[in-house]
């Protein structure tokens, strides 16, 4: 069933997709920072990957623009330690503007 128990932690783990699978995404993700719009996130001082994306609403707000969600998720390694953030901003302009270099700041900031 791809269960299995963790006996350290007493919870179960499930494998969503193979670790090759795995490997690539990550392989992507971090090729993200050398082209498009995720170039702005990239940490200068550790390895990362991650993905912009803005998500309409819907909505509109006062001088009848539309009200968009910007996000940026990604992941920072700092020696054995894997990081994962994610950045949102509500009535946002895009991924790469608003969250990118929020987490380019955490991703840096994190103490190694």
């Amino acid at each position: 069933n791809g269960m299995k128990e963790n006996f350290e932690t007493s919870q179960y783990v499930y494998r969503a997709f193979s670790e090759e699978e795995a490997n690539k995404l990550k392989e992507i993700l971090i090729n993200n920072f050398s082209m498009g719009t995720c170039v702005t996130a990239k940490p200068e001082n550790c390895l990362a990957g991650g993905k912009t994306s803005t998500a309409e609403t819907g909505r509109q707000n006062e001088a009848g623009e539309e009200v968009l969600c910007s996000w940026f998720a990604g992941f920072a390694e700092k020696k054995d330690k894997i990081y994962t953030i994610v950045v949102f901003k509500e009535d946002g302009k895009s991924g790469s503007a608003d969250c990118g270099p929020v987490f380019k700041e955490i991703a840096e900031r994190i103490e190694k």
